[in-house]
């Protein structure tokens, strides 16, 4: 009986040993898991932060600006201004070495080149003679003179007879004075009969200021330089007789004039004639 009874609370005490044991090791692990809960860090929704390496915060270190760097950047301005006020001076010397070579190429274009003129006369068999004459240095080239004629009524300007319609008048080549075969200069000359004209009658008319003859046209010509020269002509026949305070007659005038005035001219040699007539 005795024996039994020991047995029993042997069991019992070893029952107990191993549930306290159960219990130790379970509080243990409890106590582990709650540290490593401890130890973790929060979760705040964003990821942690890595450790940055050494490679990384050499790298850092090279991006970021140091005094070197601030100095080559001032230097590499300082290059770039003097760069621009050195292109800008080169570049105002080269436009005016360009605009003193125009200017110079002008002046040698002015002083050589060609220049062409019309000088118009009336001969007595009412003809008129129309001469090109170049008074520049360089031979004219492409000449070309077209032109019409017609007589007028003075002083209303009324159209006599039939007009000499256009004429076309072309010189390839016009040499300037002082060239060889031209001694006399650089002329060339044509005479066209005035349509119409009556010797006797219209003679008279256009030496006493009742008529005149109009010219209209146009010049164009190379001076010599590849420039093509054109000018308007327009010239108009008046003959009149300068007298003295007693109307006698003192010198005859008799020639074309530009058109640009010529009304007041008409009107002058008009009123000289009236004052003739009736002197003081």
């Amino acid at each position: 009986m005795g024996t039994n009874d020991n047995n029993h609370k042997r069991r019992r005490a070893e029952q107990r040993a191993s549930e306290k044991g159960a219990h130790v090791s379970l509080s243990s692990q409890d106590a582990d898991e709650g540290k490593k809960k401890k130890d973790a860090p929060a979760d705040t929704g964003q990821k942690p932060k890595e450790k940055k390496g050494l490679r990384m915060r050499v790298r850092e270190l090279l991006k970021r600006p140091s005094l070197t760097d601030y100095a080559i950047a001032f230097f590499t301005l300082v290059l770039a201004i003097v760069s621009y006020l050195q292109w800008r001076e080169l570049n105002t010397a080269a436009l005016s070495t360009q605009k003193e070579f125009e200017f110079t190429q002008k002046q040698v274009v002015n002083e050589q080149e060609a220049v062409v003129g019309i000088e118009v006369d009336f001969l007595p068999q009412g003809v008129l003679d129309i001469t090109a004459i170049n008074q520049g240095r360089s031979p004219a080239r492409n000449v070309h003179f077209s032109f019409q004629a017609a007589r007028y009524s003075l002083p209303d300007y009324g159209q006599i007879g039939s007009a000499l319609s256009t004429q076309q008048w072309d010189i390839n080549n016009l040499p300037p004075p002082g060239q060889p075969g031209r001694p006399m200069g650089g002329t060339s000359e044509r005479q066209y009969l005035i349509p119409g004209f009556n010797l006797r009658k219209d003679l008279s008319d256009l030496s006493e200021t009742r008529q005149t003859i109009k010219i209209v046209g146009n010049l164009r010509y190379d001076n010599g330089f590849g420039d093509t020269v054109t000018e308007p002509f327009c010239r108009s026949w008046l003959a009149y007789t300068v007298r003295d305070t007693n109307g006698k007659p003192i010198s005859t005038v008799s020639q074309f004039w530009p058109c640009e005035g010529f009304d007041a001219r008409v009107a002058t040699a008009l009123q000289n004639q009236q004052d003739a007539k009736n002197p003081n």
